[in-house]
């Protein structure tokens, strides 16, 4: 593809569309943009209602469990359904986001979430509330992933790091705020229902308003479709720096070009070439990392591990205060992956969830504390610096990583690939996790533990710090390390 001067194309470019209608009707030059960072806020509000949807069924499941007298195999089954749905959802985000783009792509989700909510809330029995809970799954596995992938691809390099971690702090500043209605509903007017149900609601206005003209398409995926005028105006209204846009479009229309064909890119992806494999590898590992480590499954059932100590009420309370503090602290600390790297931040916030596995382990052994107050306190205390960790470092680089280190061609289906993979290893565990515990909970903490120093040898051997590198310089990172 050749790139024109950038003044005289876009000095008869209409500024309407952004990837979604004519570009042959052309007028005046569209407006200078900037408008990176207020896209990515309004995407958020995604992210929020897809956290309070997975925080806010830990107090339901309790609900449940005394409702409905719902014994340890399904409550098991019942945590870990919602993940089927997500790996069928992230399995799909991919070829959809490649095919209708990443904002319908978006919306689409929207749809799923608040489809699957409502259907949960509205069920007679347990089993509309598994298929409610399959479909709002299949939401949440579109939505993390296209969410996190189209913020990664408006986001300048110098603010990508923030912006894109920033993703996975307000998914689980979602899951607070979802674990705190929890706490305040409980004991109300149907109050299961009612959280359920006002979960249904967030998605509506960001899957409504990805269609207003104010949010550009992702302009890689313009390129890709060979819409390159379009790619141009989409990058006018994200940057300002306007050698910047000229560099960037140039250097995404390169790699558009050198992209597979359609058929191809599954096959690149499942067996990647050899330039490719440590990316798409790294890209696979950090989200099965993510979920594999525990901290996902273990807080769906935090609230039924912290009620022989602390009761009901208190357990739901002090699970929404924790993760309230977490996710403010996971935004507060947005910004660490731009200031010491992915890397580095990785390393230490799986490094503090070992830390919270030993403690865990220790607490509930034949060494520790007697049954009683004293054994929640201290549960709740070493959950509360994992949970830390997590929301500042474990859940939004990994979201971050997985999306920006893979090429063009590769990125929405190995995205997709790798949040599919993470889900498959989140159902077994949340699946095995209460029978486990049944079994022995201080040598389920204890494999924990040992699972979560393999995970750390695995991010220091395999991660490439990808600080303040464009998209489309991934491929020369990995060269320099090979």
């Amino acid at each position: 593809m050749v790139v024109d001067d950038t003044k005289s194309q876009l000095a008869s470019c209409h500024p309407t569309g952004y990837g979604t209608q004519d570009v042959d009707a052309c007028s005046e030059p569209p407006p200078r943009g900037g408008r990176a960072i207020p896209t990515a806020l309004f995407v958020y509000l995604c992210a929020i209602g897809e956290g309070y949807d997975l925080g806010v069924f830990a107090t339901v499941l309790v609900r449940l469990q005394e409702v409905f007298g719902i014994h340890a195999a399904t409550l098991g089954i019942l945590a870990a359904v919602l993940f089927i749905g997500m790996v069928i959802g992230a399995c799909s985000a991919g070829p959809l986001a490649d095919w209708i783009g990443r904002k319908k792509g978006l919306s689409t989700a929207c749809v799923f979430l608040t489809l699957g909510t409502s259907m949960m809330a509205l069920a007679p029995g347990v089993p509309c509330i598994v298929a409610g809970r399959i479909i709002m799954g299949i939401g949440l596995g579109l939505g993390v992933p296209m969410g996190s992938l189209y913020v990664v691809e408006i986001s300048p390099a110098n603010i990508r790091g923030t912006l894109g971690s920033a993703f996975g702090a307000l998914v689980v500043l979602g899951v607070a705020v979802g674990n705190m209605t929890g706490a305040l509903l409980q004991d109300t007017w149907q109050d299961w229902r009612v959280m359920l149900l006002l979960g249904a609601i967030i998605p509506v206005p960001v899957g409504v308003g990805l269609f207003l003209p104010f949010f550009p398409e992702s302009p890689r995926w313009l390129a890709l479709q060979n819409r390159t005028e379009e790619a141009r105006r989409a990058l006018f209204h994200l940057l300002t720096d306007e050698a910047l846009i000229e560099k960037t479009l140039r250097d995404v229309s390169k790699e558009a070009e050198h992209s597979g064909d359609e058929s191809m890119r599954w096959q690149n992806v499942v067996c990647p070439s050899a330039a490719n494999r440590p990316r798409v590898v790294a890209s696979v590992g950090v989200v099965c990392c993510m979920f594999g480590c525990g901290h996902a499954s273990l807080g769906i059932y935090l609230p039924i591990v912290l009620k022989p100590s602390l009761g009901r009420r208190m357990a739901v309370l002090v699970t929404g205060i924790i993760s309230a503090a977490a996710a403010l602290n996971g935004l507060a600390c947005s910004k660490l992956p731009e200031i010491f790297g992915r890397r580095v931040v990785l390393l230490v916030s799986h490094a503090v969830h070992i830390f919270m596995f030993v403690q865990f382990t220790y607490a509930m052994s034949p060494w520790g504390f007697e049954h009683g107050s004293l054994q929640g306190w201290w549960l709740a205390g070493s959950w509360t610096f994992g949970c830390f960790a997590y929301a500042a470092g474990i859940a939004p680089v990994s979201l971050l990583y997985a999306g920006e280190i893979l090429p063009l061609d590769l990125r929405a289906r190995g995205v997709g690939i790798s949040n599919a993979g993470g889900r498959v290893v989140a159902f077994f565990v949340t699946l095995c996790l209460p029978v486990l515990m049944e079994m022995s909970k201080w040598m389920t903490y204890g494999g924990f533990l040992i699972l979560n120093c393999c995970i750390w040898v695995f991010i220091y051997k395999v991660i490439v710090e990808t600080r303040g590198v464009e998209l489309e310089d991934m491929s020369k990172v990995y060269e320099s390390k090979a």
